[in-house]
């Protein structure tokens, strides 16, 4: 990125972000770090405590639940959050998340995920439906 409004309109172009403003953006660009993993890297492993949250910026992660056998049980592709729900929740882990491809996120810690949640409406907000949504579908599998 070449400069804090290329940054700002890049976070905007990301579904959880969608709603946020210069400001919320800006904010967010601070309370993250881009990281880079390979395929097959975990990035949550089941039962583990929750240390960061992630945001798929671009690649695909494969989510897997032991007790539900082998098959992968979700994929999360760009734009979605990962690991949020125990942060939510502060429990442990309820899957183990692999990349499938070379990716990108932003990681944020326990701290920097609460603040963005208190101080970015929009993005409390995404989250919140998200991880409501798939509380829903794993009562349901």
């Amino acid at each position: 990125m070449k400069n804090a409004h290329q940054y700002q309109d890049w976070l905007a172009g990301l579904d959880v972000f969608s709603g946020c403003n210069r400001r919320e953006l800006s904010l967010i660009g601070s309370l993250t770090t881009l990281v880079s993993v390979d395929a097959g890297d975990v990035i949550v492993r089941e039962g583990s405590f929750a240390r960061e949250a992630f945001i798929v910026v671009d690649g695909v992660m494969e989510v897997s639940v032991h007790d539900l056998g082998a098959e992968p049980v979700a994929v999360v592709c760009d734009g979605q959050p990962v690991g949020e729900m125990a942060l939510l929740h502060r429990t442990q882990r309820n899957a183990t998340v692999a990349a499938m491809r070379r990716s990108q996120l932003l990681v944020s810690t326990p701290t920097e995920f609460h603040s963005m949640m208190r101080q970015v409406p929009s993005f409390a907000a995404s989250v919140e439906s998200l991880a409501e949504r798939r509380l829903l579908e794993n009562l349901a599998a």
